[in-house]
């Protein structure tokens, strides 16, 4: 099952450009670049993330010892590439 794009300031939901909008539209905050679905980790989801952006992705490497990769996602659209970027990784406490 795939997720659909939200507002990155409130998770709601976001309408897609279309015949009254050219950009994103979120009903309390307006225009905004969506948050796409989270993407399950492996080298290949990062590179699509990498490739997709216009700005950097930062990401520890090489992990410490006990630490993982969990998950990548980006804000904005296939129009105008992201704009932000976030990477999970999870370690002992």
């Amino acid at each position: 099952m795939r997720g659909e794009p939200s507002c990155p300031k409130c998770g709601g939901r976001v309408r897609a450009p279309g015949l009254f909008a050219d950009s994103w539209q979120c009903d309390v905050h307006g225009t905004v670049h969506p948050l796409q679905p989270v993407i399950p980790p492996s080298v290949e989801a990062l590179q699509v993330v990498v490739h997709r952006t216009q700005v950097p992705v930062w990401m520890p490497w090489p992990l410490p010892v006990g630490w993982l990769f969990t998950g990548v996602a980006c804000a904005g659209d296939d129009r105008s590439g992201g704009r932000a970027t976030a990477v999970a990784c999870s370690g002992p406490a």
